[in-house]
């Protein structure tokens, strides 16, 4: 899963400068298609499905929240983080919020068991999880853009940038998933917390030095650190849950994925479009320094988060 949108970025990079953006599309398409002629052709259903009624309500309420954020977060791109529109939708979001949550204790057929939130010990890996989702798309949006725009690169080279450090999460996910299974939580979460501090803090330091060389080096430094922490903080936060309970943290998390990047994505392009300068270059230096700051702000609460979780031996449920 992680190789597949890690070569998202060369692969756009490369159709972009060469060909079409419109090929992006195309050539997608009928893999589309395959996956769901296989799908039905090969995955049966196990065992019989149960009829429930959908909690319609709080999957509305739910998805309009997070629908909020995200239009929020857009608008402050447009109008500034001081508009009425970006802190009006951002109140809606938090008022939605509070119905889902009132909606999902007073049912019987909660879409989430809210119980699960109850849970430091899985609260705490899933907020790890989000944030460095969030950093992660955030430099897969911003990292592009900066070569692009200030260093004055092309669409490939732009996309090629990114590939060495996402191939080699890619190889390492199945080495520190071993690491976990053999050793305490902390040891590969510690491990990647020293290499996700060590990227953020040099992106936010070397900015005015950064070259085609330095964001890639800096990039793979990051994915190291991503490879030891993103996936053992899913595996340990279900961990830690009842069987009753590990298909809504599941939900939980695979939802917050989602949502990071989206986030992560919408968050850098309004700190990027509020960058302040005299001309287009440096309004966003400005702006691309913002969220440099902002990722190392949120990878030093994932290192304070991390150094939070209780020295345990793990236990599969």
């Amino acid at each position: 899963m992680l190789l597949a949108s890690s070569l998202g970025p060369t692969y756009g990079g490369v159709i972009t400068q060469d060909l079409s953006w419109r090929l992006i599309f195309r050539f997608v398409l009928p893999i589309g298609l395959i996956a769901w002629l296989i799908g039905l052709s090969f995955i049966e259903q196990k065992s019989s499905p149960s009829k429930i009624p959908f909690a319609w309500k709080q999957f509305i309420s739910l998805i309009l929240a997070l629908l909020s954020i995200t239009v929020a977060v857009n608008n402050a791109g447009i109008y500034g983080w001081t508009s009425i529109k970006f802190y009006g939708f951002l109140l809606i979001a938090v008022i939605l919020l509070i119905v889902f949550i009132k909606l999902s204790t007073n049912s019987r057929q909660a879409l989430i068991s809210i119980s699960i939130f109850k849970k430091w010990e899985f609260v705490c890996p899933l907020l790890i999880y989000f944030l460095i989702q969030f950093i992660q798309l955030s430099l897969t949006f911003l990292l592009p853009n900066y070569a692009q725009l200030i260093l004055k690169k092309g669409v490939t080279i732009s996309g090629i940038m990114l590939l060495c450090g996402s191939l080699i999460s890619a190889i390492l996910q199945p080495l520190t998933g071993r690491m976990l299974d053999s050793f305490s939580v902390k040891i590969p979460l510690v491990i990647g917390a020293f290499f996700l501090i060590t990227s953020t803090i040099s992106f936010t330091i070397f900015q005015r030095y950064l070259s085609v060389f330095l964001i890639a080096a800096l990039y793979v430094i990051y994915m190291i650190g991503f490879s030891f922490v993103f996936n053992n903080s899913l595996t340990y936060a279900l961990q830690k849950l009842p069987l009753k309970l590990i298909s809504d943290g599941n939900a939980v998390f695979n939802t917050l994925q989602q949502y990071a990047g989206s986030l992560g994505t919408s968050v850098a392009s309004a700190l990027l479009a509020n960058g302040i300068g005299t001309d287009g270059k440096q309004s966003n230096y400005t702006g691309s320094r913002h969220i440099f700051i902002l990722n190392f702000i949120s990878c030093a609460i994932v290192v304070i988060l991390i150094f939070s979780i209780q020295r345990k031996k793990n236990k599969y449920n």
